[in-house]
């Protein structure tokens, strides 16, 4: 498939908008005024906590990449979904809840394609822009073996996998 270039006023659905990258990605979306941008995570307050103030060109949306019924409303209707959910490598206090590495970087990155495709739902995503880690081709090797104890990286590998074989069924563009 040809790389898609998404234009003006193109809804991009951002999921993940108040962590680290998520939050650098949504605000220079808002910030370009490029596109329509939804932020998307697990409480409305601490998104607006973290992005700020309003925008016509911004919409806030509660979602969890762990329950896939909260993700077909958010995921409705948008061109682009960035994906840029994860946890620590490590287990830490960020591990509670169920936010391990399986849950979230796997298990939730597969509930979030699943809700994309899903069927009778007529998909509108045209392209889905993938936050991987660096090193997940070399799990075996220092210092990303070490970053690997846990399993994150062969789970963002694992996500990859399925993005691939996603797009490549259902006809979107992707980019990790």
């Amino acid at each position: 498939m040809m790389a898609v270039e998404l234009k003006v006023n193109d809804r991009v659905c951002v999921i993940g908008s108040t962590g680290g990258c998520g939050q650098l990605i949504t605000a220079r979306l808002v910030d370009e005024g490029r596109y329509q941008v939804k932020a998307v995570g697990r409480s409305e307050a601490k998104l607006r906590e973290v992005l700020g103030g309003e925008s016509p060109k911004l919409e806030f949306a509660e979602a969890d990449s762990r329950d896939i019924d909260s993700l077909y409303g958010p995921l409705s209707d948008v061109d682009c979904v960035i994906i840029a959910t994860g946890t620590s490598a490590f287990p830490s206090p960020r591990w509670r809840g169920g936010n391990t590495p399986d849950a979230v970087d796997r298990k939730g990155v597969q509930n979030i394609l699943k809700a994309i495709t899903s069927k009778p739902r007529k998909r509108t995503v045209k392209k889905v822009v993938f936050l991987s880690s660096v090193g997940v081709l070399r799990t075996k090797q220092l210092p990303y073996s070490i970053l690997n104890a846990f399993g994150v990286l062969d789970a963002k590998r694992d996500s990859e996998d399925l993005l691939r074989q996603m797009a490549a069924t259902e006809g979107f563009d992707i980019l990790i």
